[in-house]
């Protein structure tokens, strides 16, 4: 994703009113996802949307827009056709750049996140919104991670981008701030603590709707009769995807480049398995040459050290990872060599490393604790 999508927010423009979504597109059985806005007013201060950008990656987004002593009417929300337009543009082109300017600083807050339906990345920006809620491996907290300032006060600055990684049964709940902030006769926030709880007590199969609703009857049975002056939205995404179903072979190697033929013998032998094509299956081998060489040379200074190579496949594509214990290295990081000039003014180094990101669908890499984690996928047909 680059640069693009903390771009979005720094460039979201207010145009119209917002006109709610069909939620019946989505009949897919890879995620679950329900959203629901409750406006104080006619025209609502607060939103949330989702849509798809291609058949791999939903876009989530939640906002908050103040008034500012104006009328909320006399402005606009945040046009769902625009979001739709500039998300797919800085998605095709990974920056969406200077092609909108924000106009008023009305809109106060926001959150956008681009989910990998295929690898279970979640790339997103937060811009001064609550922290969602996250179940992951059954463990329910905030996602602290990349909560930055509010767009009121983004002026001349920049947004970071983060990701993380979703696996099957993962959850994301989103909301306004309305619905920590909501009030009961005893002048008591709703708060975290509460919500949290509501979520925990939910049991692992409940499903969006279920998981919203839920959250609302919460809140309304903790407020009572006190009226509440707030818009108030709410969020759930369920993350019911295959990977975890994926059966992953995997091998582990001294990391030697006397082993390397060993390794693409292993890969090879997968891969005939499956019928792969001969172009993809001497692709694939060329780049694991080069992705399990650098570890052999680079990834243990102080001795030997160990390599995991994994191989699974997803339909028509094989998922080959690759697992050290050694150094920090993010191979994804570093910048692509100009092709374009001469051999002699290039600097030295990086060319496999381009090659591999150019040659393969997908590349992803993690550190998990002490571990580099590097994935590449490719159609085998």
């Amino acid at each position: 994703m680059k640069s693009g999508l903390a771009c979005i927010l720094q460039n979201y423009l207010l145009k119209k009113k917002l006109s709610r979504i069909s939620r019946n597109f989505l009949k897919r059985d890879d995620f679950d996802i329900f959203g629901t806005m409750s406006p104080d007013k006619e025209t609502s201060g607060d939103f949330d949307d989702f849509f798809m950008v291609d058949d791999d990656h939903l876009v989530m987004v939640t906002d908050s827009v103040s008034e500012n002593g104006i009328p909320i009417s006399s402005f606009t929300a945040i046009a769902e056709n625009l979001i739709r337009k500039h998300v797919q543009s800085a998605f095709e082109q990974d920056d969406l750049g200077d092609q909108l300017k924000v106009e008023t600083a009305d809109l106060i807050t926001a959150w956008i996140g681009i989910m990998d339906l295929k690898s279970g990345e979640l790339f997103y920006v937060n811009a001064g919104a609550d922290q969602p809620v996250i179940n992951q491996d059954g463990q329910i907290r905030f996602l602290e991670e990349g909560q930055e300032y509010a767009l009121i006060e983004a002026e001349n600055r920049e947004f970071k981008e983060y990701c993380i990684r979703l696996n099957k049964g993962d959850k994301i709940f989103l909301y306004s701030d309305s619905a920590i902030k909501a009030v009961n006769a005893d002048n008591e926030f709703y708060g975290k603590t509460r919500l949290l709880n509501c979520l925990r007590s939910l049991g692992p199969n409940v499903n969006c709707q279920e998981t919203v609703s839920a959250v609302r009857t919460d809140i309304d049975r903790f407020v009572g009769a006190v009226a509440q002056i707030y818009d108030l939205t709410l969020l759930a995404f369920d993350f019911t995807s295959r990977i975890k179903e994926i059966k992953i072979i995997e091998r582990i190697f001294d990391a030697t480049t006397d082993k390397l033929h060993e390794v693409i013998d292993f890969v090879e032998a997968e891969l005939e398995k499956k019928d792969a094509s001969m172009k993809a299956v001497t692709t694939i081998a060329v780049a694991l040459e080069e992705m399990f060489v650098n570890i052999a040379h680079y990834a243990y200074p102080e001795g030997p050290g160990k390599a995991t190579i994994g191989v699974s496949f997803d339909g028509d594509d094989v998922i080959i990872s690759l697992k050290d214990n050694g150094i920090y290295f993010d191979p994804l990081d570093k910048e692509d060599p100009d092709v374009t000039a001469r051999a002699e003014d290039r600097e030295i180094g990086g060319l496999g490393i381009f090659m591999v990101k150019n040659s393969m669908d997908h590349c992803t890499y993690e550190r998990r604790g002490n571990e580099n984690y590097f994935e590449m996928r490719k159609k085998i047909r």
